[in-house]
This record gives structure tokens, sequence and C-alpha cells, in this order.
């Protein structure tokens, strides 16, 4: 009696070969490498046993994996760990470890040139070293960032500063110097990067009446809220300390409050 042949009814019914191989089973199509195409003898009216089939398959996700990371490295950006966990969606962890290795001997992934073009794009958008690392170096696995250079940090704050005072140019000096700080530490500015400036900030003539006023419109506004007479001292202090959480100076609420 005869044994089973360990054939799987898998036939190749379509063979196209371009810049890669193309494969046909019926209506499922699989693509290969050339190199993977020549070192599988693959012909049409070839029947696939299990083993062959199985390897088929295995080929063909690494073909499309190699394509994902080619066509992710025409967009820009992407370090190896950003390719890496793209290709653990279309294979497993050893053959992706493996097209990102190859690809890092080629020159097609580079980490440390993608570190120091994200460090110069960043800081030109004013951004400060501890943004650019905890934010966008780190998310993408760039950690080796002992030998990279960064702008010299203080002449940067000043430049994100110059552009942050004048977006809070409206609000009273207080205010702003917390605003501009606040700014300025979100961007990834140290305090000691910046602090100069913020304590050197003072009001134009123009800006000191203009706060005056605001502070005295505010103060006849706070006045109907009030839940204690304006004439009592419980009252002038509430409103002492509303016109004070605000932002305005002591000098300022003192002169509304006398002439209210």
């Amino acid at each position: 009696m005869q044994g089973p042949s360990g054939k799987t009814g898998n036939t190749i019914t379509k063979v196209n070969v371009g810049k890669t191989a193309k494969i046909s089973l019926g209506s499922r199509c699989f693509t290969l490498s050339l190199d993977s195409y020549l070192d599988f003898p693959l012909y049409v009216g070839k029947e696939l046993t299990p083993k062959e089939y199985k390897r088929l398959v295995e080929l063909s996700k690494t073909q499309e994996a190699r394509e994902k990371a080619s066509k992710m490295l025409t967009k820009g950006n992407k370090s190896s760990k950003d390719i890496l966990e793209a290709l653990l969606n279309k294979t497993d962890y050893r053959t992706a470890k493996s097209i990102v290795d190859e690809y890092q001997r080629l020159g097609y992934i580079d980490d440390i040139s993608l570190s120091k073009d994200l460090i110069e794009s960043y800081s030109y958008s004013l951004y400060g070293k501890r943004h650019i690392i905890d934010k966008v170096l780190y998310p993408k696995g760039l950690n080796n960032i002992e030998n990279l250079v960064f702008p010299d940090q203080k002449e940067l704050a000043k430049q994100a500063y110059a552009s942050l005072i004048r977006k809070y140019e409206g609000y009273p000096l207080i205010k702003r110097k917390a605003k501009v700080s606040e700014a300025l530490l979100r961007r990834g500015f140290e305090h000691g990067d910046f602090s100069s400036l913020v304590d050197m900030m003072e009001n134009t003539p123009k800006q000191e009446e203009e706060e005056y006023r605001a502070c005295l419109n505010e103060a006849r506004k706070i006045l109907p809220a009030l839940k204690h007479p304006y004439n009592t001292l419980e009252g002038k202090q509430a409103l002492f300390r509303k016109l004070s959480q605000k932002g305005y100076t002591t000098k300022d609420i003192r002169r509304a409050i006398s002439e209210i």
C-alpha cells in the first residue's frame, strides 16, 4: 500500500518576475525577493508540500516586512525602534530585528544622523534640550545622547523669550512673567536658561498706564460681588486679594482702590 504523498493541493498557477517575484496559487498571491525566489525553485504547475508552502508563507511575510520598512524610510524621521515596532505587526521579532540590522549596515537606518537632524529641527523651532530629549529622542529609542551637541541653551531661550513676550504683552506684569516662564519650561528650557531675562522684564510707560486702567476696570467689576461693603476693612481686603490673584501689582491695586 502506497503511503500519503504529503501534497497539499497548493499548486502554483502563475509566476511573475520583475523587481520581486509574484507567486500565485489560484486567488492567493505571495511576493518574494529575487534572492529568495532564486533560492527556492518555483514554477507553474509545481505542487507544494506542507513544508514548502509554510516556507513560501514565511518568505512572503518577510518580503512584506521589508517593503513596509522601505516605505517608512521614504517618509523620513524613522528610527530603528520605529521600524522594528512597525515590523512586529508583519512578522516575528527575529525576522524584524534581522531586517532592521541589515538596513542599519546598509546605512538606510542611521540613528545618530537622525538624532542630529531632530536636534537641529526642534532647536530651530525654539525648543529646549529637555523637551528634545524627553519628548522627541527617547520615544524614538534614541538614547545615546552623550556625544550629541545641542545649541547654546541660553541663547536659544533668549530667542524663544523674544517671541513669547509679544504673545503675552496684554497680561499684567506679574502674570506675564509667570506665563512666559511656564511657556519656556514647557518648551524644555531649564529655569537657569531664562531666569535673568524674566527678572529684568518691565513694563513700558504705555503698558504701565494700560495695566493700571485694566486694574481699575477689574476692581469696578468685582465690587458688586463682594460679600462685605467696599467701605469696610473686610471689603477692601477681599478686593485687594482678588486683584492680586489676577496678577496686578500692589502699586496699581492701591491706586485703584483710592480712586474708586
